[in-house]
């Protein structure tokens, strides 16, 4: 077989969320070498869930969890809960988009985070006023728009999960 290349995904660091692209669902979810710094990753794979195929984000970032912990500390006043966060292109900036919501689920807020940087990011009542908040914060900032280009497409091949001092692991072969 012609493996491309290997990437691990720990589970304790990240957490994965679905997205739709051009109509199929895709599995997304940070990447990092193992024992790499747990508040960032290295990539971002986007899995097909009915062909296997994978598309690669081949940028640095904010690892999802890192994203949840922001959101939730900028408005820890509230008490608000954040979803697992979407990335999404917002003006071309690489963002996460989370829902906030009370402990009985209702939803109060919205968050944007920079893929890039936790410090870039906004709270807004609504969609439109955060998307406003946040692209006014983004103005404010020498960082240059660069869009969710993804990468060759890779077929899985094989996933294989490793327990490591107590720590599930998956192992991707392409």
């Amino acid at each position: 077989s012609n493996r491309v290349g290997l990437k691990t995904i720990d589970t304790v660091v990240d957490s994965y969320n679905y997205i739709t692209i051009n109509d199929d669902i895709h599995i997304f979810t940070g990447v990092r070498p193992l024992g790499g710094e747990g508040s960032s990753t290295t990539s971002m794979l986007y899995m097909d869930i009915k062909t296997g195929e994978v598309k690669e984000l081949n940028k640095a970032g904010v690892s999802l969890n890192a994203a949840q912990i922001a959101a939730t500390e900028s408005v820890i006043e509230k008490g608000y809960t954040p979803t697992t966060p979407n990335l999404l292109s917002v003006e071309g900036y690489p963002t996460y988009v989370m829902t906030l919501k009370s402990d009985s689920g209702t939803t109060y807020g919205f968050s944007m985070i920079n893929y890039s940087d936790l410090n870039l990011n906004a709270f807004g009542n609504n969609l439109y006023e955060v998307r406003k908040n946040y692209l006014n914060v983004m103005k404010g900032t020498s960082q240059g728009s660069s869009d969710l280009d993804l990468t060759k497409d890779y077929i899985i091949e094989e996933i294989t999960m490793v327990t490591v001092e107590g720590n599930s692991q998956f192992y991707m072969m392409f």
